[in-house]
């Protein structure tokens, strides 16, 4: 499932507009009061349904992201954020924080603590082009490991192809033209950050270069009047694995 919930695997905190070629507009223009409130991913197996993943969102006033609650069969965890001047700081009730430094409308930097007295964090560097489109992420384990991320083909607010020598991974994508939720959240800079793109994936070819193997997933969706996925579906090679429900406010 690592490819279909890329965002949460990513980024531990959380877990798409018109095509557009201008890299400094905003990426989504989200209707008023349009948040993303609930999503529930479903696994499918022999015809059996089972809820392997709800996140529930609540909001400040502002719009930003307040918490997130993560359920899974391992149990339930909360994400907060706070939000202090050129910083996001998300703390898990499980344990831990991540730290993100911002400049201006992009995150530079972040740490990934265990836990709060964690001398070595997993710290991240991000790197964008002239056009802030995000080209590198670096991870820093200590002072002997460091491995990269690069995104590659960036078409019409999307990245068509994911070089992940961190997983000896290459992944391949296709998009649809619909709104990505994800961008209802509020927190564009670490969303951006992820490698989140401006609209929704309806192929996934990942490439897993040591084992010298490659797997296939095809989503499809249903959309609200809005132009967001009320409901996504994953077939992985052809046989239906999970299907996602999303709910706005």
């Amino acid at each position: 499932m690592k490819n279909i919930v890329v965002l949460s695997l990513i980024l531990l905190v959380v877990t798409s507009c018109s095509k557009d070629d201008s890299p400094h507009e905003e990426i989504n223009e989200t209707p008023t009061g349009l948040k993303l409130v609930q999503e529930k991913t479903i696994s499918i197996e022999n015809g059996t349904e089972k809820v392997v993943h709800l996140s529930e969102y609540t909001y400040y006033d502002t719009g930003k992201l307040r918490e997130v609650e993560n359920t899974t069969e391992n149990g339930t965890f909360v994400s907060t954020y706070i939000y202090t001047d050129q910083a996001i700081k998300v703390e898990y009730s499980n344990g831990g924080y991540w730290e993100f430094i911002q400049q201006g409308d992009l995150i530079v930097s972040s740490s990934l603590y265990s836990d709060d007295d964690d001398s070595y964090p997993t710290c991240f560097k991000y790197e964008y082009n002239t056009d802030e489109v995000l080209i590198s992420r670096e991870e820093i384990k200590g002072e002997n490991f460091s491995c990269f991320v690069k995104y590659i083909n960036y078409i019409n607010g999307n990245h068509q192809t994911i070089e992940d020598n961190c997983n000896n991974l290459r992944i391949k994508n296709e998009f649809d033209t619909a709104k990505n939720p994800s961008y209802t959240l509020g927190i564009d800079a670490i969303i951006k950050s992820s490698g989140m793109s401006k609209n929704n994936e309806k192929k996934i070819v990942s490439y897993y270069l040591t084992q010298g193997t490659k797997s296939t997933d095809s989503l499809t969706y249903n959309y609200n009047e809005n132009n967001y996925p009320v409901e996504r579906k994953v077939y992985r090679n052809g046989t239906l694995k999970f299907r996602t429900e999303y709910t706005y406010n």
